[in-house]
């Protein structure tokens, strides 16, 4: 099928096909950052466990410093290089408490919260962090500040992530070239009248019809007439 540079199979083409493509990039933009804002919320719920399950294992020894008791009860956190690790600072004391895991890893800096505030951030494209202030208070009745970090790889959620991109723009592509195929039956054989009466002008042209007489759609029957009477006259 040849298309002019003037014809409107080729206008209408265009812009609905540049009218897709807005809608499409649009779609997978909407798409792409509420999965990933979704599997960020599961991460986040999932380190609030973390972070409860190190606290229902702290407690604090006689000369009132807080500790944790082994075994932990994530054993990722017992496994250097894991991609999960801990670790938890107090105001006056500093660093008290580090997991195995976090052995050859950076620490993040961490400021203390607002007490029973989860705070999560993705520090880069390779970690998440949530913390969460607590104020446990000893026998003496001294309230004492503690900050529990916990810190997980993202390579999971990255990967998570990139195999949804993926699969979704796949996915958008193929439908994009559908509807663009759709498109152009649609089109052709909605403008399938204008290609009969300008056929049959130039069947009058050669001499080989008279008047138009074809059966035409509705909304050409008025130029058909119109042309008629020109013809005519």
């Amino acid at each position: 099928m040849k298309f002019k540079l003037n014809s409107l199979h080729l206008r209408v083409l265009i812009s609905t096909g540049l009218v897709l493509t807005i809608f499409f990039v649009l779609a997978a933009f909407a798409l792409e950052k509420g999965f990933q804002q979704s599997v960020e919320q599961a991460l986040k719920e999932k380190l609030q466990i973390r972070i409860f399950s190190l606290l229902s294992a702290a407690e604090l020894n006689l000369n009132g410093v807080l500790q944790i008791n082994e075994p932990l009860p994530e054993s990722r956190f017992a496994n250097p290089g894991s991609g999960l690790f801990a670790y938890i600072i107090s105001p006056g004391q500093g660093l008290i408490w580090r997991s195995v895991s976090s052995l050859g890893q950076d620490l993040p800096k961490t400021r203390l919260n607002k007490p029973g505030v989860f705070e999560f951030k993705h520090l880069d494209t390779q970690w998440y962090m949530i913390s969460y202030s607590v104020i446990w208070e000893a026998q003496q009745g001294q309230e004492n500040k503690y900050l529990i970090t916990v810190v997980e790889n993202a390579r999971f959620i990255n990967s998570e992530i990139a195999q949804f991109k993926t699969t979704l723009r796949s996915w958008l592509l193929a439908i994009g070239l559908i509807s663009l195929l759709t498109l152009l039956f649609v089109l052709r054989w909605s403008l399938s009248p204008l290609r009969k009466i300008v056929s049959d002008l130039r069947a009058i042209e050669t001499g080989v019809l008279n008047r138009l007489e074809g059966n035409y759609a509705e909304e050409l029957l008025g130029l058909a007439a119109n042309l008629n009477a020109l013809i005519s006259s």
